[in-house]
């Protein structure tokens, strides 16, 4: 978060200001990174966030510098103030994400419960993006649900965006501990023309570290049990 005058190139001396956010009695500016301008009320933003609190010399002339996009912040803003707040039910999954990731960045309590349930809803269709959503911020039983679906996919592609301290027990699993025939298939959801796999595995986190263990069994689909 950065503060400046508006002085500067001329797309920043003319920017577009927010239609819902545009109170005369708002007492602080902030631009968003396309240039659109919001007027809030530094009293609500100090009541239901802890990562976005105005430097103390800010006033409405000045204008804090947000790295979010007018249709991130226009979300996240209205879960700052009294009134019913967005369900973001119908929000497309991209936009989704960057509201889920800007209400943990600034601890926006009222929107982070949304977008958690809001983001497990979407496990099926981006299960890569949730899972790594919720280890960044620490929701286990996402990952819980998450990791079946993504644990086929090659290990570089899963570890290039996974947080350090998941990656070596991430290895563990898909090295040593998952099933060959699970390793070596897609993830299948019983939509494909190819024979499902049918994996029922217990995912578990444990202790502070969130080291994984793991418990397999490992059956097609209509076919018969293995002894």
């Amino acid at each position: 978060m950065s503060t400046r005058n508006p002085t500067g190139p001329p797309a920043l001396n003319n920017p577009r200001v927010s239609e819902r956010f545009s109170d005369t009695d708002a007492d602080i500016t902030i631009q968003a990174s396309d240039g659109t301008l919001f007027r809030v009320h530094t009293m609500n933003l100090r009541a239901t966030t802890e990562g976005l609190s105005p430097p103390p010399c800010a006033t409405l002339d000045q204008v804090v510098q947000l790295t979010e996009d007018s249709a991130t912040l226009d979300l996240l803003f209205q879960f700052m103030y009294p009134s019913r707040h967005p369900d973001l039910e119908d929000v497309h999954f991209n936009l989704l994400e960057h509201v889920a990731e800007a209400a943990e960045k600034y601890q926006v309590y009222p929107a982070m419960n949304m977008c958690k349930v809001r983001m497990k809803n979407q496990l099926s269709q981006y299960p890569d993006a949730v899972m790594l959503y919720a280890m960044r911020h620490g929701y286990p039983e996402i990952m819980d649900k998450a990791a079946p679906r993504v644990i086929a996919q090659t290990l570089y592609k899963t570890v290039a965006k996974m947080p350090p301290r998941y990656i070596v027990p991430w290895h563990h699993i898909k090295t040593y501990e998952t099933p060959i025939e699970f390793r070596d298939q897609r993830f299948h959801d019983g939509t494909s023309a190819a024979p499902p796999i049918r994996p029922n595995i217990e995912w578990r986190i444990l202790g502070s570290q969130h080291e994984w263990t793991t418990v397999q069994d490992m059956r097609p689909t209509g076919g018969a049990e293995s002894d």
